[in-house]
């Protein structure tokens, strides 16, 4: 931004020459202009001190000032910083090594943007791009051998890197590469003791779209944490694993209504006639998220049964139910 400032700055001066402006006029434009440039010289030169303070603040034996270190790097964003960053993934200190990684997943998010929302900004969205080609090229490996730290926080953020090294924008060639690293490592994490870590592992592998986390996903259907079972059943439809009808016919009947709204919503996707007897069972749920998308199943199935049923119901009920899941898919679909 301040670049293109000092390029109208300069063309102003320019077109004053040729208008003929006077001399005086343009000599105050000239030490205008020598002044913004001093005044960028002196930024530079402040955040160039800065990021020298805070590396050598990283070479501290106090574990609390590399971790102020490290915070104060993520919102600095330099790409000078990264090999200093990543070295302290090893550090002995549990707090600062939660530093290192929240400041790498900093560093490797970068939103999707519309193309006219990169053009207010293009040079500062590129920028974060190359941030985090670089992060990912740098600190893949270290981030990878944090899935197996011994804190749960370290793990939890190490997935959470992951699943923005390997989204869109970026490299499309680096991000298969991060997701098919990824893959063994977090199918592995899925089992993991902390139940937020779990949750977060089979977010990302549907994330990621990777595909081959199916038979991973089935297995966690028998989670004890509710809250990994939900995710692995919504994953499951997500990703079309079609080995996973009779996982999902069986989560139906799961104690936690969350699981089993997203069992039917997976059914629903997979259309499958195995699933007629079950969905026509869940109409009588007491969750109405399960009923509606069971019903949304059933019409997606050409079995005389399913569809003799669905023309006893009230057509405004089958209308509502339709009109629910359809908003909620939209409301999904903006939050990716």
């Amino acid at each position: 931004m301040k670049v293109r400032w000092l390029v109208t700055l300069v063309s102003w001066f320019l077109a004053l020459a040729v208008w003929g402006i006077g001399v005086t006029s343009c000599a105050k434009i000239a030490a205008l202009l020598e002044g913004a440039t001093t005044e960028e010289e002196e930024e530079a030169q402040k955040e160039a001190e800065d990021l020298a303070k805070q590396l050598e603040e990283l070479r501290k034996e106090d574990p609390t000032a590399r971790q102020a270190a490290l915070n104060a790097l993520r919102e600095m964003k330099k790409l000078e910083s990264l090999p200093a960053i990543t070295r302290h993934m090893e550090d002995e200190d549990e707090d600062v090594v939660i530093a290192a990684i929240r400041t790498l997943c900093a560093f490797a998010y970068v939103p999707e943007k519309e193309p006219e929302e990169r053009e207010i900004d293009p040079e500062a969205y590129q920028e974060a791009l190359e941030l985090k080609r670089k992060t990912t090229e740098v600190a893949l490996d270290s981030v990878l051998r944090a899935l197996t730290h011994p804190s749960p926080d370290v793990r939890y953020w190490a997935v959470t890197t992951l699943q923005h090294m390997g989204l869109p924008p970026g490299d499309e060639e680096q991000r298969e590469r991060v997701r098919r690293r990824a893959t063994e490592p977090l199918c592995a994490r899925l089992r993991d003791e902390n139940r937020d870590v779990g949750t977060i592992v089979a977010d990302t592998l549907v994330a990621l779209r990777i595909a081959a986390a199916g038979p991973d996903l089935i297995a966690a259907l028998k989670d004890p944490e509710p809250q990994v079972r939900q995710q692995a059943a919504f994953g499951l439809g997500e990703l079309q694993v079609r080995e996973a009808v009779e996982a999902l016919i069986q989560a139906l009947r799961d104690e936690d209504a969350g699981v089993r709204w997203r069992a039917a919503r997976s059914l629903a996707i997979l259309a499958d006639p195995k699933a007629e007897e079950a969905l026509l069972a869940a109409l009588e749920d007491e969750n109405l998220a399960v009923r509606q998308y069971a019903i949304h199943g059933l019409s997606r199935l050409p079995g005389e049964k399913a569809q003799a049923t669905l023309a006893r119901l009230n057509r405004e009920e089958f209308q509502l139910a339709e009109q629910a899941i359809a908003e909620e898919e939209a409301k999904r679909r903006k939050k990716l």
